[in-house]
């Protein structure tokens, strides 16, 4: 056994705690670890020091007033969760911007100078707003027939 093993087990072990097995592998690291063994012996007269003390009673009500307190939640007031919000969307809106800001400035100077003939391929004038046989289109072509109204 190790020592960080057999430090967890002391405290079981003072409290007679630990199962047979794990009681005997203790008992024979302690006897080949003396510091382990003063720290078990530290603890076992850190116990009886306690146990000796004379016992305090709360006062009236003390266990009603901890529990109490322990059911409050903090209140904000608004104006502090607006600014955390607020906050949380100016970051956002940072964060973006310089996306947009970088990326574009990346992707000129990735491509270079685009020609006029790529950039017109990426016009929406080659597109159709609706294709003539969908429904988009026949409700298109209503309109223009004077349908719609």
């Amino acid at each position: 056994m190790r020592c960080q093993r057999a430090r967890r087990r002391m405290s079981p072990y003072l409290d007679d705690a630990l199962p047979d097995g794990e009681k005997a592998a203790l008992a024979a690291h302690l006897d080949r670890c003396p510091a382990c063994a003063a720290r078990l012996a530290g603890l076992a007269a850190a116990g009886q020091r306690l146990a000796g003390m004379t016992r305090l009673a709360a006062p009236v009500g003390f266990a009603g007033r901890v529990m109490a307190g322990l059911t409050k939640t903090t209140r904000h007031s608004p104006f502090s969760l607006f600014l955390v919000r607020g906050a949380g969307v100016a970051l956002a809106m940072l964060v973006i911007g310089f996306g947009i800001l970088f990326g574009r400035a990346l992707d000129a100077g990735l491509k270079g100078p685009q020609p006029a003939a790529e950039v017109s391929f990426f016009s929406l004038s080659h597109f159709e707003p609706a294709p003539p046989d969908s429904l988009g289109g026949a409700y298109l072509a209503m309109l223009e027939t004077g349908h719609g109204q």
